[in-house]
């Protein structure tokens, strides 16, 4: 076969076919959550002895260097809290157990968003690879970098103080039925299973891997299932016979895709996150730039990835703007003190999502690290939306608490 027609089969052959994955469950089989997995609708508030405050980080790619960098320069100005709770979607997930762990860890989070390169998160794929593996991009830079961050040692640092009351959370999407998955890093960490470690950088991975730009991760769930042995064929129709026996239960297990959580609530947030009390706040930092109009300073190009890349940052920070007004209303329906900051409007070169240039990234780390440092970075009124807004959607929100039935 002459070589170009060898290279059209091939090129046929991956386009007409698709991706290839783990099992998933038979289509609508009822699947329970994975293992380190919470149910938002029976979770309890964090309890312990820390100050009653929520931080939520949200923001992708490189930008979350000025989230690391407001979190070290709130260190600095000696106000920074110990967060009862913690919660992470998209990229933020890379930094959320070091935003967990306090400011000893700030040295860590430092290099951490200083340190890397666009190489060591991803490695662009050629046409037929991006074909089979559901992505335009491979992730192996991305989980070696989570395996030299995340060892045995921090998980047990976590589980320290997960055990005082504090929680972790981290988001992602389960694909395979379109829902938000919640992680409980703390329980994750704190679990006897020996896949403790592995379970805790698939979500971590995960989280990071924005859909189409990333492959998606496959994660295992166990189910019990019945067997399905049929009732033999010599047995008599008049019930003369014994019944057969049951059918006898076993373990299979399955695999979900998961991606970025921020595909569906950028910014993580539940209702059982937070709780009521006299005191309480709820930090919004957001490591997006919301002042800027325009993106992309120059075109974007015609091709697949920097379409992609386009379309992704301009979904992303919509979605923001809708969800940091929803965090503004939950926590005033608790009455919960607010405050939120984001990338202001004074950084002229902030960076593109998907480059991760090193100098770019001090920047911004530089830039989030003297806003805190100085005090002014926290907003009592989210960014993008008016006040008027805002309160048209709480009383629609206390109208719908109202109207609902009583159990």
């Amino acid at each position: 076969m002459p070589r170009t027609t060898l290279c059209l089969a091939m090129l046929t052959a991956a386009m007409s076919g698709c991706a290839s994955r783990p099992v998933g469950a038979p289509p609508g089989t009822e699947v329970p959550l994975p293992w380190g997995a919470v149910d938002p609708a029976t979770a309890e508030p964090a309890g312990g002895s820390s100050d009653d405050t929520v931080l939520t980080l949200a923001g992708s790619g490189s930008l979350i260097a000025y989230g690391a960098g407001v979190l070290c320069g709130w260190t600095e100005a000696g106000t920074r809290p110990e967060f009862r709770t913690v919660a992470a979607s998209s990229t933020s997930g890379l930094i959320a157990t070091y935003a967990f762990l306090g400011p000893e860890y700030d040295t860590q989070l430092h290099e951490l968003v200083t340190g890397i390169n666009t190489l060591d998160v991803y490695r662009q794929l050629g046409l037929v690879s991006s074909m089979t593996t559901g992505a335009i991009n491979g992730s192996g830079p991305l989980r070696d970098l989570v395996e030299r961050i995340v060892d045995e040692n921090l998980l047990d640092e976590v589980a320290t103080q997960h055990a005082r009351g504090r929680r972790l959370f981290i988001g992602t999407m389960n694909v395979d039925n379109g829902t938000e998955v919640i992680w409980d890093m703390g329980a994750i960490a704190s679990s006897r299973r020996p896949d403790r470690l592995e379970r805790y950088r698939d979500v971590v991975v995960a989280a990071s891997s924005l859909p189409i730009i990333m492959p998606p991760v496959y994660i295992p769930v166990e189910m019990e299932v019945l067997s399905n042995e049929e009732v033999s064929a010599d047995q008599p129709a008049d019930g003369t016979e014994d019944p057969a026996p049951a059918p006898e239960p076993r373990m299979e297990e399955y695999w979900q895709m998961h991606v970025d959580g921020a595909t569906l609530e950028p910014v993580l947030l539940s209702r059982f996150m937070l709780r009521r009390s006299a005191g309480g706040r709820l930090y919004v930092l957001l490591s997006v730039d919301f002042d800027r109009r325009v993106a992309y300073p120059t075109p974007v190009r015609a091709s697949v990835r920097e379409i992609s890349w386009a379309v992704i940052s301009a979904n992303a920070k919509a979605g923001l703007i809708r969800d940091v007004s929803r965090a503004y209303v939950l926590a005033n329906l608790d009455d919960i003190e607010f405050r939120v900051a984001a990338i202001p409007s004074g950084f002229e070169d902030v960076p593109r999502l998907q480059i991760f240039d090193p100098d770019s990234m001090q920047e911004l780390f530089q830039g989030g690290f003297d806003h805190a440092a100085a005090g002014a970075q926290w907003r009592s009124i989210p960014p993008g939306v008016s006040v008027e807004e805002i309160l048209d959607e709480m009383r629609r929100d206390r109208a719908a608490t109202m109207s609902e039935p009583v159990e």
